[in-house]
């Protein structure tokens, strides 16, 4: 498979400098309820620490300073102090400019928390590396600071299927959908295709056969 060319001045500096590791990163690719996490957790068994991308975003409306900012900004999605998410995801997928004054608040915070957790793991011989599970990988730029991509391939009936069973509607999927970059360059950013159509058994398989590369750092090129 070609390199594929990801530029790093995609990127923010704040995410540059929480991806910053000596073991390799891997970020994972895929479309709404493709199994993302499911993969992470495979991984994770044989020894990668996983980043949750969606976790921090979720502890960055705890945190005093972001809960301050977003209360402002999204007052009506807030009940005494607390914080409806149901609320904030209608408000979000139906408003780019609110949905980037969002980011532009939790973004910072989930990248300071990367950070951490890179240090925090990166001298213990039971890391073998990281995986960035992020739904927006290749939209923020982080894809630029991964040693190995994947993307999961699953056909959209599948997903569609999935995404019902965690209680979203067609419509809804539909606005996450269109939220994030074309599948089709997703997939042309990948170094590796994986197909999560089925069951864990058969993922399990073709990571087997990927895991001796994963483990090594890959080189990247001064100035891509």
């Amino acid at each position: 498979m070609n390199e594929p060319h990801i530029s790093r001045n995609q990127t923010t500096s704040a995410a540059n400098v929480s991806m910053v590791s000596t073991k390799p990163l891997i970020g994972i690719l895929g479309g709404i309820a493709s199994g993302k996490s499911t993969i992470a957790k495979a991984l994770s068994e044989s020894g990668f620490v996983v980043i949750d991308s969606d976790q921090l975003a979720t502890e960055a409306w705890d945190d005093p300073t972001c809960h301050s900012s977003l209360k402002k900004l999204l007052p009506s999605a807030f009940t005494h102090d607390r914080v409806d998410r149901g609320a904030v995801a209608r408000l979000l997928f139906s408003d780019d400019a609110l949905r980037n004054s969002v980011q532009k608040i939790v973004h910072p915070f989930v990248a300071a928390q990367r950070g951490q957790i890179i240090r925090a793991h990166e001298l213990n011989p039971a890391c073998v590396g990281f995986i960035v599970d992020s739904p927006l990988l290749a939209e923020s730029g982080l894809a630029a600071y991964c040693d190995h991509l994947l993307f999961l391939d699953v056909p959209e009936t599948v997903r569609l299927q999935r995404a019902k069973a965690r209680g979203w509607s067609a419509e809804e999927y539909a606005r996450r959908q269109a939220a994030q970059l074309p599948l089709e360059q997703k997939r042309n950013l990948a170094h590796y295709i994986l197909s999560n159509a089925t069951d864990i058994t058969t993922v399990r398989e073709q990571l087997l056969t990927i895991l001796p590369t994963l483990l090594k750092k890959r080189t990247v090129p001064s100035g891509s």
